[in-house]
């Protein structure tokens, strides 16, 4: 659920997307096969927080970077590389302003396709 209530951040807003989770061994995945939403599973010998640290760090732009995150360590370590923080909070509000956009462009063209059709279709 969180990977798809993210997709809608990436869609409306065109911006490229990593989620990290604690997992069994290192996987890269691409669910929806764009090259720009990525979902990676850190290995047990490595957690999701020192993924996300190491992709900071190594990052040359950390500023354009944004982590969603409450834990206060990782947020400390993550500002100190120049990265942004948002509380989860605040991030699910993002989510729900970026489904209102979505769902507005998407009604408008539904209204313009049943114009082009010259018919009233309400379902």
């Amino acid at each position: 659920m969180l990977i798809e209530s993210v997709r809608v951040i990436h869609d409306t807003e065109g911006l490229r997307t990593t989620l990290v989770f604690d997992g069994d061994s290192l996987q890269i995945e691409y669910p929806y096969k764009a090259a720009s939403f990525t979902v990676l599973y850190a290995s047990k010998e490595l957690s999701a927080d020192g993924v996300i640290e190491r992709l900071v760090a190594n990052s040359a732009q950390p500023k354009r970077i944004l982590v969603i995150t409450r834990d206060r360590m990782i947020a400390d370590t993550i500002t100190v590389f120049g990265a942004e923080i948002l509380s989860p909070d605040a991030f699910w509000k993002w989510i729900e302003r970026c489904r209102d956009v979505s769902s507005s462009i998407l009604a408008r063209q539904w209204d313009a396709q049943k114009e082009r059709w010259g018919q009233k279709l309400d379902w």
